[in-house]
């Protein structure tokens, strides 16, 4: 899936772990949109990792403040900081 921001200024991909944010003037990375869980790691300890999770559709909420993800559930994220705003788990 590959998305362009509504102010144009950057591009969105989603891929095995979620969806990735760049500048497009840059190049530049700007934020990842992923799940995250804690594994433990032998002889290092507990570390957080993306949560594998195919992201083959991604779209904008008309304000552009907002990212919607498909994967194994319907996510909404808050496009200023990255965070996970809520999932939709089908009950």
């Amino acid at each position: 899936a590959l998305l362009v921001s509504p102010g144009g200024g950057s591009i969105v991909a989603g891929d095995g772990q979620g969806a990735q944010m760049w500048d497009i003037a840059s190049g530049r990375p700007e934020r990842r949109f992923a799940e995250r869980e804690t594994k433990k790691v032998a002889g290092i300890g507990s570390v957080e990792i993306p949560r594998s999770s195919l992201t083959s559709h991604l779209h904008f909420v008309e304000d552009g403040r907002t990212l919607i993800t498909d994967g194994e559930y319907l996510r909404v994220w808050r496009v200023e900081n990255g965070e996970l705003h809520w999932t939709y788990t089908p009950g």
